[in-house]
């Protein structure tokens, strides 16, 4: 199994009138390259694919398989790059210079920022004093132990870790039955509160839930007791959002290093109204299966009655910058 980021991008031809569609920013989506049992051959057939692209506010889940090679010559690198710079829809960020990088979009910025200051300073008089004011102190975010140095993070992701980030499309035919909503409307956004410039936030794991049109909200997480008693203990709610911030070393992922059973609570709106589950835990269960993809499992504690569940991570997301909402705004 090997996995790869995508992007795409289209001309929607009914009624959007050929209008420019996919390619929106810092969304990756996942594209998997599947060998199985099959020996490989030299062109490659019968290798299985399955990808992810999100339309109109829904997730679409495609699987193919290959059955022949390509007769005709795909069209030459230039050819390539010149319909993907043609699909470009100015409305989604600032368009890159044509093959340029990431970092070459970054010196094309910071030299046109530094053009504008020349042009700034040539206006000054040359025979008059200018006072200019002490410039500001450029904001370095402080690592917090853990993160080894790095400011990226408030800790860096050991490599045990399990990376729950993103789009998860969920199996849940009873919950969805409850709350009125089709089986393929159930999904959940996870998020990991890591950004350094939320230090006062800390680390925590959180998620965005949709059930359907009406119903959505917000879940926040915290690792489970070890012992099964404790477990049946709902904490007190401060002492249960204390115990979302995570400590130094907490992530999740296989046992014993990692932690893969953890609770949650919710709150949201169900059918304009506001529910909320802040008093009793849900729990969610974490492993990989035999081709290392991370498998999600847990139950809703609704009404009295735990609920189960089953997830599929769907969607890769890039972690949230510096001035993202984070769970305690929301």
């Amino acid at each position: 199994m090997k996995s790869w980021h995508m992007r795409w991008r289209a001309r929607d031809g009914g009624m959007r009138l050929g209008q420019r569609v996919g390619g929106k920013p810092d969304v990756n989506t996942e594209f998997r390259f599947d060998h199985g049992d099959t020996p490989n051959s030299i062109d490659d057939t019968g290798i299985k694919i399955s990808f992810v692209m999100i339309y109109n506010d829904k997730v679409f889940i495609f699987r193919g398989k290959k059955t022949a090679p390509l007769d005709e010559e795909s069209g030459s690198r230039i050819e390539l790059q010149s319909t993907w710079n043609d699909l470009w829809n100015p409305i989604w960020e600032d368009k890159p210079e044509a093959g340029s990088s990431s970092g070459d979009e970054f010196d094309f910025y910071r030299k046109l920022l530094k053009g504008k200051r020349r042009e700034k300073r040539k206006r000054e008089p040359k025979n008059r004093i200018i006072s200019r004011p002490a410039p500001r102190k450029r904001l370095t975010p402080k690592s917090i132990p853990g993160g080894r140095g790095y400011n990226r993070f408030i800790e860096i992701p050991p490599p045990w870790h399990y990376d729950l980030t993103g789009y998860w499309k969920m199996d849940a035919e009873q919950l969805a039955n409850h709350f009125g909503a089709d089986q393929d409307e159930m999904e959940i956004n996870f998020t990991m509160a890591n950004n350094p410039l939320h230090s006062k936030v800390g680390r925590q794991l959180w998620a965005r839930f949709r059930f359907g049109p009406e119903v959505y909200g917000v879940m926040r997480f915290c690792p489970a007791p070890p012992s099964e008693g404790d477990q049946e203990t709902p904490l007190p709610l401060k002492e249960f959002e204390k115990t979302c911030v995570l400590e130094s070393g907490c992530w999740p992922g296989p046992s014993p290093e990692g932690r893969d059973l953890w609770n949650f609570r919710w709150r949201g709106v169900v059918n304009e109204e506001e529910k909320s589950g802040h008093k009793v835990d849900g729990q969610i269960n974490l492993h990989k299966d035999e081709n290392g993809n991370i498998k999600m499992g847990g139950y809703f504690n609704l009404k009295y009655a735990k609920i189960p569940w089953t997830a599929e991570k769907v969607l890769c997301v890039s972690p949230p910058k510096g001035n993202a909402q984070t769970t305690n705004k929301i």
